[in-house]
């Protein structure tokens, strides 16, 4: 079994699809990593909320039908759109212990959290479609089930505040009270405040 989101897929075509090539190609690279786990700080999205309570419990790896070897969990993150640290859990599913773990997409894993690493690639192969620059949509292609896609909601409260959205704010903020200033200064230069008023000796 494995999820994405809240879809929960009865096969384990993340483990065993995999060409004779692919093995051998992937093997050859060494960069397989730790099985994953769920975090404290992990949320996933539902009924338009990210809360670690959202989340359900992770496939059991130790079920699937060994074919290229040990399976691992790995936990697929993704960067929301509107604020590019706050990641949320996208997939959970079953990879052969020899394959490396996305854990951060568009990202990279900062001891156990994930921080926004991007110069805007697109991640595109034949399983995943994520635009690191926008990040309003992921799409993933597995063999067996079709394409499925996710549009990320807003973040309400929580340790997801809308930062990006706040700064952008705040910088417009700061333009319009510098804007403000400067006309209030020509207002006082025209009105006379710039006029010499000390007082004239009487000859």
């Amino acid at each position: 079994k494995w999820i994405f989101i809240e879809k929960k897929i009865n096969n384990d075509e993340w483990y065993s699809e995999y060409s004779d090539d692919e093995v051998k190609e992937i093997k050859k690279q060494d960069k397989g990593d730790k099985k994953d786990m769920l975090q404290s700080h992990d949320v996933c999205p539902k009924n338009n909320s990210y809360k670690r309570s959202n989340c359900p419990n992770p496939p059991s790896c130790k079920n699937v039908k060994q074919e290229w070897g040990k399976a691992k969990l790995c936990i697929n993150r993704m960067p929301h759109p509107d604020n590019k640290n706050f990641f949320y859990v996208a997939t959970m599913k079953c990879i052969p212990e020899w394959e490396n773990c996305d854990k951060c997409s568009c990202g990279i894993l900062d001891g156990n959290r994930c921080r926004f690493k991007s110069n805007g690639q697109r991640i595109t192969d034949d399983r995943y479609s994520v635009n690191c620059n926008s990040r309003k949509t992921v799409t993933i292609k597995p063999y067996k089930s079709g394409k499925i896609s996710f549009k990320p909601f807003d973040i309400k409260g929580g340790n997801g505040k809308n930062k990006d959205k706040k700064n952008k704010n705040k910088n417009k903020d700061k333009k319009k009270k510098k804007g403000n200033k400067n006309k209030k200064k020509k207002k006082r230069m025209i009105s006379g405040d710039s006029m010499d008023h000390s007082p004239v000796k009487a000859k």
